[in-house]
């Protein structure tokens, strides 16, 4: 018999994080708990600073209740943990802000060259604005699309 498999991928979700460093690493404390030992490395160099915290979820040994300068935590479903810089760079990837849709109607008012909407919401003639005085934000709009603002 031959089984047939199928390709699956992790449903994406999105976390808070916030990568840690000596210098935010007492703000962390404050806000997430754990308190900040020192690990003891070969030489006579002294220890190396880190947070370290009991209540992380899940931890599998004891690396993962430590998060050095360098590392990340991760705040999920209202749970921290901690990823090295590596395993959080192949596990995670920034979300770009999302983008609201314009508000047409609302920036009508607003433009240099006001826009004649009508009542079904067509923009009864093609007209250049600058809104909000930035000029990315010029638009031209051509009327003799179907456009409706929404």
């Amino acid at each position: 018999m031959t089984v047939e498999t199928k390709k699956f991928e992790t449903v994406p979700r999105e976390v808070q994080a916030v990568q840690v460093t000596r210098k935010n690493m007492d703000a962390l404390i404050e806000e997430y708990g754990g308190e900040i030992r020192e690990t003891e490395i070969r030489g006579d160099r002294g220890g190396v600073p880190h947070i370290h915290m009991e209540n992380v979820d899940n931890p599998l040994n004891d690396r993962q209740k430590k998060c050095f300068a360098g590392d990340w935590i991760v705040i999920m479903n209202g749970k921290v943990k901690f990823y090295t810089n590596k395993s959080f760079k192949f596990k995670f990837r920034s979300v770009a802000p999302k983008r609201q849709k314009p508000d047409f109607k609302a920036m009508a008012g607003q433009a240099t060259a006001p826009l004649k909407i009508d009542e079904a919401g067509k923009i009864e003639r093609e007209v250049a604005v600058t809104i909000n005085d930035q000029p990315e934000a010029l638009l031209v709009i051509d009327t003799s699309s179907d456009m409706v603002v929404e």
